[in-house]
């Protein structure tokens, strides 16, 4: 007579399956398969970046590094540090007059998605910070936002911050201060975008 083991029995066959689902679950999360919802994310101060040179500029918190212009080495190193999307909120004639490189075509080589939402100083906006908005929602974080010095980028963050995570506006623009806003006129523009 062949003695029957635990585990022919059905309790063993669903505690497998059971364990095969999690140990799935936990492959996928690992592998990177999984994506966060940048809009969700935990977000605290931005904190300046000491050991990443070749910016004008560079803070991080949580998944968004917030930077001035990158230099192309700088942005050859985004790979490197993890970064899945650039999104550059200078407008096409700034690049062109402004920067001696192809930004996209170096992130291309790298595999790194590059989007553009055009941000003047005259438009720090209630209406760009909802076209930030649905980019993150489409985008793979970790995730450099950029323009020139991080100025306007500091800006749009602190709007998107007030109207997408109900933000009080002055801690919005706290935030947004340590996330490159300087000039004192964006402080005034978000400030009238305020919700």
């Amino acid at each position: 007579m062949q003695r029957r083991s635990s585990s022919d029995g059905p309790r063993f066959r669903a505690e497998n399956r059971m364990l095969s689902a999690t140990s799935m679950a936990l492959l996928t999360l690992m592998s990177g398969c999984a994506t966060m919802n940048l809009n969700e994310s935990q977000i605290g101060d931005p904190q300046p970046v000491t050991d990443w040179e070749g910016f004008n500029n560079i803070y991080h918190d949580g998944p968004f590094y917030f930077a001035g212009q990158p230099t192309s080495e700088a942005l050859s190193e985004t790979a490197d540090r993890g970064i899945k999307t650039v999104i550059n909120f200078r407008p096409d004639r700034e690049m062109q007059a402004r920067v001696d490189f192809d930004e996209p075509a170096v992130l291309e080589k790298l595999g790194i998605t590059y989007k553009t939402l055009p941000v003047t100083g005259s438009t720090v906006n209630a209406e760009n910070a909802a076209k930030l908005y649905a980019m993150l929602d489409e985008s793979e974080g970790p995730i450099l936002l950029h323009c020139g010095s991080s100025n306007r980028v500091g800006g749009i963050w602190a709007i998107y911050l007030n109207h997408h995570r109900k933000t009080p506006v002055d801690e919005a623009i706290r935030i947004g201060k340590l996330a490159g806003m300087r000039n004192p006129r964006l402080v005034e523009m978000v400030r009238n975008e305020a919700q």
